[in-house]
């Protein structure tokens, strides 16, 4: 049996990866008046989802593939869609109101259109219409949206196109009220739902059907509720604007698709309290994890111009992922395998605060900890970086131990640092000395003009 959903105090989930903390300013006109017909839907703790994760998930981005089992009572099979181009039901069984559905995830073969844009339709066209919150029909949404597909010759090529527009140009926002999609354009801020409207709303505007979905979305510790899109290419592919993913999401399980937000979030208010989620299976790439050579103790990478120092010259950098976006470090201490130090550096929109993506990062994993208390989060005195500090308490899942977490993060330009310590209290206490010189020794190079 998985991990019971439970109502949970109110937090607009966002993006936890840094890289994909996608925001920058936009032109916008003045706020108008709520469009006629348009209700706001306010978001309350009680229709929030968050499932606990019930085993150890690795990095994300090294998913291939998932077996999923859910249970809930009392709704019917049939209110559910869950099958996608990524999903596919492997068994429902039903007994006195209970049921049990299996479903595998996985990464879609790579995703190929010829569908000519302008689109040429062959989906009946009632996702095309003007429905609660997704305005197709509104002259500043069009205008993007019309602004966005310039120039591309596919429908997937346009997709990709708004999703990119969307991803770029609304900055995430702890607003609980759901928003139409002239209002995102009007006053450019959201929570996923937010995308997913505005995503519709402009892609219905240039006539690629597009659909709304309710799901879950996989973080490394839990599962939380989550809105994205799909849109008809020739075929149906998945849409999570705020990732600025298409097609290829493995970490989204699908519950409910609806031509409008009202079809789909209903059945959340059925969910909570009454869902039931466990991984069964986890397909993953094998990991590419290497140490990394240091002169003197001193790490250094030219890529994204920063450095450290180890306090010590038995401590060793294991590399665990590496891209033009992103690296991921493991710094082992000699002796202490239950001691973690992990260095992040990161690609991001120039715009973003280390205060804003600390409070982002601490909204997320609150959620997956047991009686977090938040210790202190204060800004670090540096004149040539922008940087937060963070320290929390919880209590570990399974064996209720005291665990404490320290995070510090810096930014400069478009380049996100993150280090953190993460150990049982007692085992924290007697690193932290070596944790501050570390943190001391940390210097962002200049970038070459």
């Amino acid at each position: 049996m998985g991990t019971k959903v439970t109502s949970v105090t109110f937090i607009i989930i966002l993006i936890a990866l840094l890289s994909s903390l996608l925001v920058c300013t936009m032109r916008c006109r003045a706020p108008q008046a709520r469009l006629p017909g348009i209700r706001s839907r306010k978001t309350t703790p009680e229709s929030i989802l968050a499932i606990p994760v019930n085993r150890t998930i690795p990095e994300l981005d090294r998913l291939l593939a998932l077996r999923v089992k859910l249970q809930w009572n009392d709704i019917p099979f049939e209110s559910f869609n869950f099958q996608d181009t990524r999903q596919q039901l492997a068994r429902h069984t039903e007994k006195k109101g209970g049921h049990e559905v299996v479903l595998k995830i996985k990464h879609p073969k790579v995703l190929h259109s010829k569908d000519p844009f302008p689109t040429v339709l062959r989906q009946p066209n009632d996702t095309l219409g003007r429905a609660d919150f997704i305005t197709p029909d509104d002259i500043e949404v069009k205008r993007a949206a019309t602004e966005a597909t310039s120039g591309v010759s596919t429908t997937l090529a346009a997709v990709r196109a708004i999703a990119k527009w969307v991803s770029h140009n609304v900055r995430p926002s702890l607003i609980t009220n759901t928003l139409s999609g002239a209002e995102v354009v009007d006053a450019p801020q959201d929570k996923c739902a937010e995308r997913a409207t505005l995503f519709a709303s402009m892609a219905t505007s240039v006539g690629i059907p597009t659909r709304i979905v309710l799901g879950l979305k996989l973080l490394r510790r839990q599962w939380v509720g989550h809105i994205w899109n799909e849109a008809f290419v020739g075929y149906w592919i998945t849409v999570d604007a705020t990732t600025n993913q298409i097609g290829d999401a493995i970490g989204l399980l699908k519950l409910k698709h609806s031509n409008t937000v009202s079809g789909a979030q209903p059945l959340l208010g059925g969910l909570v309290g009454n869902l039931t989620v466990s991984i069964e299976k986890v397909h993953v790439r094998p990991s590419t994890t290497v140490a990394v050579a240091t002169k003197g103790g001193r790490w250094v990478d030219d890529s994204f111009g920063c450095r450290f120092t180890l306090p010590s010259p038995d401590w060793v950098v294991e590399q665990e992922t590496r891209s033009p976006r992103k690296v991921i470090l493991r710094i082992r201490v000699p002796q202490r395998d239950k001691v973690y130090i992990y260095f992040v550096a990161a690609q991001i929109p120039p715009g973003l605060t280390s205060r804003t993506l600390m409070l982002q990062r601490l909204g997320i994993i609150r959620l997956g900890r047991k009686e977090f208390m938040l210790l202190y989060n204060k800004p670090i005195s540096d004149e040539k970086l922008d940087g937060q500090t963070v320290r929390f308490r919880y209590v570990q899942s399974g064996d209720n131990k005291v665990c404490l977490q320290t995070e510090t993060m810096w930014v400069q330009g478009n380049r996100s640092f993150l280090l953190n310590l993460i150990a049982e209290e007692n085992a924290h206490r007697k690193v932290e000395d070596d944790y501050q010189r570390l943190i001391d020794s940390f210097r962002v190079m200049p970038r070459e003009q």
